[in-house]
């Protein structure tokens, strides 16, 4: 991802966007710097006003936000460039975790809370709430067992999670392969569920998800009555 342009407005003032890091947020932010002034986007996306294609700043003119009007030249790098940041913070996003690791003694309502990336070690994750513990309340030898109760436990949580979500892929992979091989729908699964209220007098509805050959799902309904 590219992580600073140039571009110019509409009427060929030069303006610069830079991507950057914001603490304790896992999203990226867009710089702006114009009019000698520097502040970021309030969207990662282009507005229009009155007809004219614009970025929302926070720079402020005269006691108003700013809105930079965009040269028709540069819309589509500016464009590809926001989009950029956009599906980077979708993938940031799924890989950033809050864990409150501890109450704080002397409180007694907050709770320390730390963040961190799915991917990093583990034993980092758990110095990293060491420290927010001991920089507060706790006493070091309390701290690093709590700490690493807390961190291991939401870790094995994230295995569980991660092995049954393999699991059920590997077994749609295998239903998709079988129904491609005997040319006939097989059953993918089967749950129970509240009726969705076509027919009276019923409650509870047995849903089966069907794979056909083609690939596709199809969904059947029972009404038990």
């Amino acid at each position: 991802m590219k992580e600073t342009m140039r571009a110019k407005t509409a009427r060929g003032a030069d303006f610069e966007l830079e991507v950057r890091e914001q603490k304790n947020s896992p999203e990226l932010e867009v710089v702006v710097r114009a009019l000698g002034k520097e502040g970021y986007l309030r969207s990662l996306f282009i507005s229009k006003i009155q007809g004219v294609k614009v970025l929302a700043t926070s720079i402020e003119v005269n006691s108003q936000s700013l809105h930079l009007s965009i040269a028709p030249q540069d819309e589509e790098k500016i464009e590809s460039f926001l989009s950029a940041v956009r599906e980077a913070n979708l993938s940031r996003r799924a890989r950033w975790c809050e864990l409150s690791v501890g109450p704080c003694r002397d409180s007694d309502y907050r709770m320390h809370k730390i963040n961190f990336w799915t991917d990093d070690p583990i034993e980092e994750v758990i110095k990293m709430a060491v420290n927010e513990l001991t920089g507060c309340c706790w006493e070091k030898e309390a701290a690093e067992e709590w700490a690493r109760k807390r961190v291991e436990a939401f870790y094995k949580k994230q295995q569980e999670a991660a092995d049954r979500k393999r699991t059920k892929e590997n077994h749609e992979k295998e239903i998709r392969e079988l129904a491609a091989k005997t040319g006939e729908r097989q059953l993918l699964e089967e749950y129970h569920a509240d009726c969705d209220g076509s027919v009276r007098e019923c409650s509870i509805d047995i849903i089966r998800v069907y794979i056909r050959p083609d690939g596709e799902k199809e969904i059947e309904r029972i009404h038990r009555y």
